[in-house]
Formats: structure tokens, sequence, C-alpha cells
């Protein structure tokens, strides 16, 4: 850490006895005097949390409640999917669709940095979600097929009356 210090300003340094003596302040007083400087940026970030939270509270269970039964099964009816769109239609929708993800991705990733506020993992989690990728389908039934998973979103179907999601038995 010193000597990184010493590279950048040598000005930090004093020649004490047999070497140099590091004068450079400690991570927190750097962290807090970067945290003054960036007040309009972290205010940001912590507005965007705040929506991220609030957004992933309210579409997090619509988009389960919504999701067919079948959702999971190898050969579902898929023709509400943009499979069974024009090929044009298609592509542009795996584009945005990446896209978007993309972008989740990213800002839960910022906003998994330490002391900010937010649901970081959960909007990286949403991102994966919508976007396509190999090993998506795996990963999904790896993640729902986890009890508490399984749990909480068969009660959030059967409170809004909706039939339970039909899980493979692999």
């Amino acid at each position: 850490m010193c000597f990184r210090t010493f590279v950048r300003n040598p000005a930090n340094f004093v020649i004490e006895g047999r070497g140099w003596r590091c004068q450079s302040r400690g991570v927190i007083e750097q962290f807090l005097d970067w945290m003054a400087v960036n007040q309009t940026w972290i205010k940001w970030l912590g507005v965007g949390s705040a929506v991220m939270f609030v957004l992933s509270i309210m579409i997090v269970p619509i988009l389960v409640v919504k999701m067919q039964p079948d959702y999971f099964l190898e050969g579902r009816n898929e023709d509400l999917s943009l499979k069974a769109r024009h090929p044009v239609i298609r592509m542009v929708g795996k584009i945005l669709k990446n896209f978007m993800g993309g972008l989740l991705v990213v800002a839960g990733i910022l906003l998994s940095v330490p002391l900010i506020p937010g649901q970081g993992l959960l909007t990286i989690l949403i991102g994966l979600a919508v976007m396509d990728f190999p090993g998506k389908r795996r990963l999904e039934l790896w993640l729902v097929k986890r009890k508490p998973v399984t749990w909480a979103i068969q009660k959030l179907r059967a409170r809004a009356h909706h039939p339970p999601l039909i899980l493979p038995d692999e």
C-alpha cells in the first residue's frame, strides 16, 4: 500500500532511520473525503437503489404469478413467446431483452458496491433472468428447485388464486 502511494506521490514519505515511513492517510479517511467530493453521485445512487428496490418488490410477484404453470416443462406451449413471431421482430426483441438484461446486471453490480444501499444481487438476478444465454434454463431450474424459493413462489401463486408451478422431476 505504501509503495503504491510512494509511486503516485513521493511527498507522502519521509526518511526515518533505516528506511521509508509512510505518512499516507488511512483508507477510511480517503473514503470519507471521496464521499464528501462525490455527494451528488452518492445521492443519485441512493435514489436509484430505492427505485430498484420498490420496482423489484412490485414487479417480481407479478411476474411469478403471471408465469404459466408449465413454464419449466420441456415442450410447453410457446405461442406467446418470441419464437412464434416474425424473424425481424424476434431479432429486435432478443436484442432489446439482452440489452435491458445487461443494463440491469450493470446496475446490480453498481448497487453491490459496499456502503451503497440497494438490492444489487436481486437486480443482477433479474437481469440474468431477462437475458438469453447458454445454460440459462439449467440455472433457472436450479434456483427454482431450492425449497425456500419453491415455497415462496407457490405461496405467492396460491394467494393470487393461480395454479402452482409444475416443476420437472429430474
